[in-house]
């Protein structure tokens, strides 16, 4: 969820780690078995990047260095902004699938074979900067935005549909999860913009966003990105390999998630020419209008099920924290504005799923409330620090980004966040990952991911 030389990530989706299956039967069936979820399709930033800004050549959003990955199988730095298994990776082997790999790991002439197999189990178009509006990394083009993952992902579902029979991917997309958790980085934008603010209120901006979200969702009249690109290409050779009809069952029953928006958000805060443009209202509304048309693109294709989460507090952050010299305290206008978002977002999902009936389903997860409680009450939760980063330098580590030669905690149980931009621990990961999975109804709706999977 990086942005340009800020790779602002917020906490939105601080959930990883390895949890056991059977901690949660709620993921099991009446008849005691998991819930059958044939691949796990995820588009987002940062929170969710498996490495594909690894083969983004000019790009200085990466983590493919120490101490990222620490944690990690063989402690290593995969690229993940994080130090071990990132939410994604976690999701998948919950329904007993690979981990997810990078999109851009998988083009090649000689990686047909490779990608066709990935195609079936579920491919990571995420990209840390990325966020709804493709300005949000505007200005080294080191990400690849929400719309180039859409365009990405209709790639894949065109591989897809060369595997499957058009019965059989419908099937497959019905049953398949779409993860999404973008917002943040467009908020952040909307901030940072003089330009912004002056055109549009944050209840404008907000709507703006959860409007572009569902224009996204539903595939209306918008430039095709890139991420939508590499889909196709997955879809395409999905489709070689199961046939048109199969590859369509295949993708009815995959989940799909989407991770995206704080970039957005985090441009809005960081641009004064946005600000001067439209107020907050008014830019949130813009992003969750092209979210809409992203997703409507990628639900075009087959897909079906949808995990989308929303934004949490954006300034608190540890590297918010620490511009504040004198009290360490959350910024609020940047809550603020996660907030505004987050309402637009669920009210335009609300608007599609209306659009759409049985041909869409989704579990939405408020990051923003279940991730105050926990900054609440840190020692509930198991945690001793919920302020400062794990890895960096400086006041609350905050003050430079993850480096080899950067302070690391000792014990990253007892930490939040893993560096100065949110990105969360394996602890906190398992943490939120608990509220995820759970039956209870309290952060989740309209359906929990397990009656979702269900469904």
């Amino acid at each position: 969820m990086t942005t340009n030389i800020t790779p602002s990530i917020t906490i939105f989706l601080i959930f990883l780690g390895l949890l056991r299956v059977d901690s949660f039967p709620g993921l099991e069936t009446a008849t005691g078995t998991l819930a059958s979820v044939p691949a796990v399709y995820v588009l987002g930033d940062s929170l969710v990047d498996a490495g594909n800004n690894n083969y983004l050549a000019i790009s200085i959003s990466k983590a493919n260095y120490p101490h990222n990955g620490v944690d990690f199988p063989g402690s290593i730095a995969t690229g993940r902004f994080c130090n071990g298994k990132n939410a994604a990776d976690t999701i998948a082997e919950k329904f007993g699938l690979p981990l997810p790999p990078p999109y851009l790991s998988l083009k090649g002439i000689f990686k047909e074979e490779e990608r066709k197999a990935a195609a079936l189990s579920g491919v990571n178009f995420a990209s840390g900067g990325a966020g709804i509006f493709n300005s949000s990394d505007q200005q080294l083009r080191q990400s690849i935005p929400l719309s180039y993952q859409v365009n990405n992902w209709l790639s894949i579902h065109k591989e897809l549909m060369s595997q499957l029979d058009p019965s059989e991917a419908q099937i497959h997309l019905s049953k398949s999860l779409f993860f999404v958790v973008i917002g943040s980085n467009d908020i952040f934008d909307y901030f940072g913009s003089f330009k912004l603010r002056q055109k549009t209120n944050p209840q404008q901006y907000t709507q703006s966003m959860a409007d572009k979200l569902k224009e996204q969702l539903k595939g209306q009249a918008i430039p095709l990105s890139q991420q939508l690109k590499h889909w196709l290409s997955i879809h395409k050779a999905l489709t070689r390999k199961l046939g048109r009809s199969k590859a369509q069952i295949h993708l009815s029953k995959s989940l799909f998630v989407m991770v995206i928006g704080s970039n957005d958000l985090l441009n809005y805060i960081g641009s004064s020419q946005l600000r001067r443009k439209s107020s907050p209202q008014q830019y949130t509304q813009s992003v969750v209008d092209r979210f809409k048309a992203q997703l409507k693109t990628v639900q075009e294709t087959g897909a079906r099920r949808f995990l989308i989460l929303g934004v949490a507090e954006l300034g608190c952050m540890p590297s918010r924290r620490e511009k504040n010299s004198t009290t360490h305290e959350c910024n609020k206008e940047a809550n603020m504005l996660a907030s505004l978002y987050n309402k637009a977002l669920i009210k335009m999902l609300q608007q599609l799923k209306e659009e759409l009936k049985s041909s869409m389903a989704y579990s939405y997860f408020d990051m923003f409330n279940s991730v105050h409680d926990i900054v609440s009450n840190p020692a509930h939760y198991g945690f001793s620090d919920v302020t400062s980063a794990c890895c960096g330098s400086g006041v609350l580590n905050a003050e430079l980004p993850c480096f080899p030669v950067s302070n690391l905690c000792s014990d990253r149980t007892k930490y939040l966040f893993w560096d100065r931009y949110g990105h969360p621990t394996e602890a906190a990961a398992r943490t939120i990952v608990n509220f995820v999975l759970s039956e209870d109804t309290q952060y989740s709706s309209p359906l929990t991911l397990t009656q979702l999977v269900s469904s």
